[in-house]
């Protein structure tokens, strides 16, 4: 006797064989007797005796693709090769090295963090592009050590907002950019704009902090014959970073995407 096999109204597939209808649901296989008692499950094949049902490529299609949300961040780097990158970039790997934890590249965040699914990327880097083909390139201040409360923020560079009327431009351009899109979920990290360069990620307490603060001070004395600022560079443009998150600290999955030059010429968008 052979098998029927014949789409549901919920999207699903009835396959019958003798007594047994064998359903396929939108969460796998299920196999129900005539009194509608379930037999067994199974996720793609069903096999009854020598009877066995895969899942075609059709039904695949019937029940859809799931969506990837991915989260990403838009930063801004001292130029590679930069003495202020350089020196930046050093003083990172020293402080981990002392505090056991991870390195990462030198940068001050415009914008953390939004997700979108991977169809919508395209569009959303088309409105970032049209954001800095408006906007002229700066420079970022940078002031002297300092420590937060958080594990990302233990140890880092404050860019004083009364120094960075430019970037805060910036951000605030790529914000409404983000946030006029439906297709974006954007959850800053912080309600408001307190750009920083970071220098360690730690979960470090209390007084432990504030050592490291003081290291970072004073490797920034060396590097700048005693001044503990490390003073500006320049933007040319800023980065789309994939970080995600996932509610671990680790920035092992972070990787560049792309970057998208600064070509105004004219007044800040």
């Amino acid at each position: 006797m052979g098998l029927g096999l014949a789409p549901t109204r919920s999207g699903g597939v009835h396959v019958k064989w003798k007594s047994v209808l064998i359903r396929r649901e939108l969460w796998g296989w299920r196999w129900v007797n005539k009194h509608n008692r379930t037999w067994a499950y199974s996720s793609t094949t069903v096999s009854l005796s020598s009877v066995s049902v895969s899942v075609s490529s059709r039904v695949r299609m019937m029940m859809g693709k799931q969506k990837h949300r991915r989260q990403y961040s838009l930063w801004i780097r001292p130029q590679e090769k930069s003495e202020v990158g350089e020196n930046l970039l050093g003083m990172i790997n020293i402080l981990a090295t002392r505090h056991n934890t991870e390195a990462f590249d030198p940068h001050v965040t415009l914008l953390s963090v939004f997700e979108i699914e991977d169809d919508d990327l395209e569009s959303v880097e088309d409105s970032l592009r049209g954001v800095a083909s408006s906007s002229r390139p700066f420079d970022i201040v940078l002031g002297p050590p300092e420590c937060g409360s958080s594990f990302w923020q233990c140890v880092f560079l404050l860019c004083p907002l009364q120094r960075n009327a430019e970037l805060v431009r910036l951000h605030d351009a790529v914000r409404r950019c983000l946030v006029a899109d439906p297709k974006v979920e954007v959850s800053l990290a912080n309600k408001t704009y307190m750009p920083h360069l970071s220098l360690l990620y730690s979960d470090l307490v209390g007084g432990e902090r504030e050592s490291a603060r003081g290291e970072a001070e004073e490797l920034l004395r060396g590097q700048a014959g005693g001044d503990a600022r490390c003073g500006s560079f320049q933007v040319g443009e800023f980065e789309l970073y994939e970080t995600p998150m996932g509610g671990t600290n680790t920035t092992k999955a972070w990787r560049r995407v792309r970057g998208y030059p600064l070509r105004g010429q004219g007044a800040q968008v």
